[in-house]
């Protein structure tokens, strides 16, 4: 059973900025910043390459063509590792050296580390890394999982339905008798027939508008949700961990389950076919936006700043003056927001004393 991890703030390994909540709870080893307001830079999203083990520069750059097109943006970057240096509390800036590009096609394995996305070194007139400052994300969560959603819009999570009482009159009888005649009790993601189920949305009608934007939002109609082919028998087993969007099916690898998150312990020896699935013609497209929803819940967003507005930051800057905190235990242990209030402190006050006239003695 999925347990909520303890939070513990702290930097990455070699990398001096903090590590958000998110980051910390999604297990990130792999933090791809933004350039949008360079040469500050901010965290718009990472990955657990402890659970995506393998992952190639390729298998990267197709997920996020999947989560950049989305929105019908025209986007050219390749990655290249770079170093952070503070800038403000929870600010953070880049300085200026990055390392080799990931190739786009490449089948290299990525590594744990701090990227940013840089212009391809053939479409720039400089000899240095150019900044890409395109859309490659957000700083917030873009999407949350349907379960944290569902309870941010204060609903509770029917588990059968993974709707709210309202949405319980979405999946109406008839519904639900096409499913059960159709599936005949087998699990969409084990086939097994052995075991208790439930029918849920692939994506929940009251959820979808959610994912999309623009052109995309103009289209939607939530009655074209509320249909037999956006839903599938589970395994009762599973239904806790698809609707935290733990795993999905990546459409573009021969319909392979990608897993996103902490599973039951007994999850692969339910899945069968060598985590293989057949998906029919008829629920294609909401598998797609599926797949698409598990990669922005579990990618984007996860700046620090985000958790700790501005108001609380200046908050902090003035009880550090006010408490006289400089020599407390409070104020200096390493990988906490206070200790980093200390550090900016000293590092704007260095900033300033070099700025002063030179004393004319």
């Amino acid at each position: 059973m999925y347990k909520e991890p303890v939070y513990q703030q702290s930097f990455p390994v070699g990398h001096h900025f903090l590590r958000s909540k998110r980051a910390t709870e999604l297990g990130w080893t792999f933090f791809l910043f933004h350039f949008y307001d360079y040469p500050a830079i901010s965290l718009t999203g990472g990955w657990n390459l402890d659970i995506h083990h393998g992952m190639t520069a390729k298998k990267f750059y197709r997920w996020m063509d999947i989560i950049i097109m989305a929105r019908g943006d025209e986007h050219t970057f390749e990655l290249r590792p770079i170093k952070v240096q503070l800038f403000d509390i929870a600010r953070y800036g880049y300085d200026h050296a990055a390392g080799d590009p990931v190739p786009r096609h490449a089948d290299i394995v990525l590594q744990s580390g701090v990227y940013g996305p840089f212009y391809p070194s053939d479409e720039t007139e400089s000899d240095k890394p150019e900044p890409y400052k395109g859309f490659v994300g957000t700083d917030c969560p873009r999407l949350l999982s349907y379960t944290q959603l569902f309870k941010k819009m204060d609903r509770h999570v029917n588990p059968e339905t993974c709707a709210s009482k309202e949405n319980q009159t979405l999946m109406t009888e008839h519904i639900k008798n096409h499913v059960r005649t159709r599936d005949g009790g087998r699990c969409f993601f084990t086939g097994r027939t052995d075991l208790p189920t439930k029918l849920i949305w692939i994506i929940p009608p009251r959820l979808a508008l959610s994912l999309f934007e623009g052109d995309r939002l103009e289209a939607y109609e939530q009655s074209n949700y509320e249909v037999a082919d956006n839903v599938i028998t589970i395994d009762e087993a599973l239904v806790e961990s698809f609707n935290r969007n733990a795993f999905s099916i990546d459409f573009q690898d021969n319909n392979h389950i990608t897993i996103f998150g902490d599973l039951p312990d007994d999850f692969h020896a339910k899945i069968s076919t060598l985590m293989l699935v057949a998906i029919p013609a008829y629920s294609e497209k909401f598998w797609h936006e599926n797949f698409e929803w598990a990669l922005k819940a579990n990618f984007l967003g996860g700046d620090i700043g985000w958790e700790h507005p501005i108001p609380v930051r200046n908050n902090l800057r003035e009880r550090l003056v006010r408490e006289n905190g400089f020599k407390l235990p409070e104020w200096n242990i390493q990988g906490t927001l206070e200790h980093e209030v200390l550090e900016v402190y000293y590092l704007h006050k260095s900033m300033w004393k070099s700025k002063e006239p030179p004393n004319e003695g």
